[in-house]
C-alpha cells in the first residue's frame, strides 16, 4: 500500500505540473490579447504559437527536473519500491535499468544478507558485472576528509555526493571474505583505473593496517598502492606512520596507510597543490585530481585465526 501511496504521489506531481502549464498558457493568450489588440488575427495566432511553445518548452524542462530530483530523494531516503531494489551487491546481478534507473544502489540491510554486513553501503552494479562495494568517493571539495580516528573509524560524508564508509565496515567486510578493489582517478579530464587482487583492512588492535597487492592497472596509472601495503591507518590525532619526525597525516591533511609518508593520498586535501593535495603520486605528481573512487568486490572465501593478542592472523594466499 505504501509503494502505490508512493507511486501514486509521484504521478500527482507530474500531473499537477502539467495542468500548471496549461493554465500558464491559457493566461499567456489573454495577456497576448490585451497587449496587441491592433494586429490582424494572423500575427496574433502567431505570436501566441511562439509564446506557448517556449512557455511548454520551459515546463517540461522543469518537469524533468523534478521527476530527476524526485527519483533521487526517493533513492537516498530509502523509499524506492521494494520489489525494485537490489537487496545485495553481488558480481553478476542484473538489474532492468527501465524500472530502477540507477547505476549505484544503496543497499539497507535486512536478515537474509550476510551478518557482517549490518549498515547501508553503496554498490555498483554495473562497472565489470557489477558488486563494487563503494568505500570512498570524491569528487568536490564540499566534504572536509582532514579528520581525526573515530571519524575515520565510523565513517562520515553522504553516497550522494562524497564519504569514506568507516574502517571499521571496511575491515568488517573484507575479513568477510577475499576482496579485490578497484580505484578510479580522474585526471586532466581522463579516467585511469588501478585494480589490485587483494585488499584486505584488519582490526583497530592493528590500527586498521593495510595489506594490498596483486596490482592489474591500466595504462600509466602505476601502482602507487605498493607503498601502502602492511601499513597502519593514520590521522592527525593518531600517529601510526613510520616517519620519525614527524606525523604524515598532520603534515599532509587526511587519514591514509601513510609510511613515511606516501606514493598515494586520495584523503588529501581537495584542490589543493603539492603534499597536502589528493594525489596518486605516479600519475598526478604535479597536478590535482578531479575524481576518486575506490570500490571493493568479493571474489573468494578468507580464512582468518585470533591470536591471544586479540590481533587477527589473515591468510593472504
Amino acid at each position: 500500500m505504501a509503494e502505490k501511496n508512493r507511486c501514486s504521489f509521484f504521478l500527482a506531481l507530474v500531473l499537477i505540473s502539467c495542468c500548471e502549464g496549461l493554465i500558464r498558457a491559457e493566461r499567456a493568450e489573454e495577456e497576448l490579447k490585451e497587449k496587441v489588440p491592433g494586429l490582424d488575427v494572423q500575427r496574433n495566432i502567431y505570436n501566441l504559437t511562439n509564446y506557448i511553445n517556449d512557455t511548454l518548452s520551459s515546463i517540461q524542462m522543469e518537469i524533468r527536473r523534478k521527476m530527476t530530483l524526485t527519483l533521487d530523494q526517493l533513492e537516498l531516503a530509502g523509499v524506492f519500491p521494494d520489489h525494485i531494489r537490489p537487496k545485495t551487491c553481488e558480481k553478476g546481478m542484473v538489474l532492468n535499468s527501465t524500472y530502477y534507473p540507477f547505476s549505484y544502489a544503496i543497499i539497507y540491510p535486512n536478515q537474509s544478507m550476510p551478518m557482517n554486513i549490518t549498515f547501508p553501503h553503496l554498490c555498483d552494479h554495473v562497472t565489470d558485472g557489477g558488486g563494487w562495494i563503494v568505500i570512498q568517493r570524491r569528487s568536490t571539495g564540499e566534504v572536509n576528509f582532514t579528520r581525526g580516528w573515530n571519524d575515520y573509524k565510523h565513517g562520515f560524508g553522504s553516497f550522494r555526493t562524497n564519504f569514506w564508509l568507516g574502517n571499521e565496515k571496511i575491515h568488517q567486510i573484507t575479513t568477510s571474505g577475499k576482496y579485490e578493489i578497484k580505484i578510479t582517478i580522474k585526471y586532466n579530464n581522463t579516467l585511469y583505473t588501478a585494480d589490485y587482487r587483494r585488499f584486505i583492512v584488519q582490526n583497530e588492535s592493528w590500527k586498521y593496517r593495510l595489506l594490498v597487492f596483486g596490482y592489474r592497472g591500466t595504462g600509466t596509472t602505476g601502482n602507487a598502492m605498493y607503498f601502502h601495503h602492511q601499513r597502519y591507518f593514520s590521522t592527525f590525532d593518531s600517529d601510526n606512520d613510520s616517519n620519525y619526525y614527524l606525523n604524515c597525516a598532520r603534515e599532509n591533511t587526511g587519514g591514509w596507510w601513510f609510511f613515511s609518508c606516501y606514493g598515494s593520498n586520495l584523503n588529501g586535501e581537495w584542490g589543493a597543490y603539492g603534499p597536502k593535495a589528493a594525489r596518486w603520486n605516479t600519475l598526478s605528481l604535479f597536478g590535482e585530481l578531479q575524481y576518486t573512487e575506490m570500490k571493493i568486490r568479493k571474489w573468494g572465501s578468507l580464512t582468518i585465526t585470533n591470536s591471544r593478542n586479540g590481533r587477527d592472523q589473515v591468510n593472504t594466499t
